[in-house]
């Protein structure tokens, strides 16, 4: 999975954990604390449906929400 191995090679935060999630990491789980969240909405946006937000409920809810007022007429 391109999104997991890109995860991997890039430091997006100081407080960054990654989790792989398979043998061959091909499923990671990235952790880090934040401020705000705006920007990592627009960061998890830009891995489409590769990403999955687990937690907070919040970003889960702003992900939801931008990608219902991207399907709007």
């Amino acid at each position: 999975n391109y999104a997991a191995r890109m995860a991997q090679e890039r430091r997006w935060h100081p407080s960054q954990q990654i989790i792989p999630l398979n043998e061959k990491a091909s499923k990671v789980e990235i952790r880090f604390e934040v401020g705000r969240l705006e920007e990592v909405l627009r960061w998890v946006l830009s891995f489409g449906s590769c990403a999955k937000v687990l937690a907070p409920k919040m970003l889960a809810d702003l992900v939801r929400q931008e990608i219902r007022a991207m399907q709007a007429e």
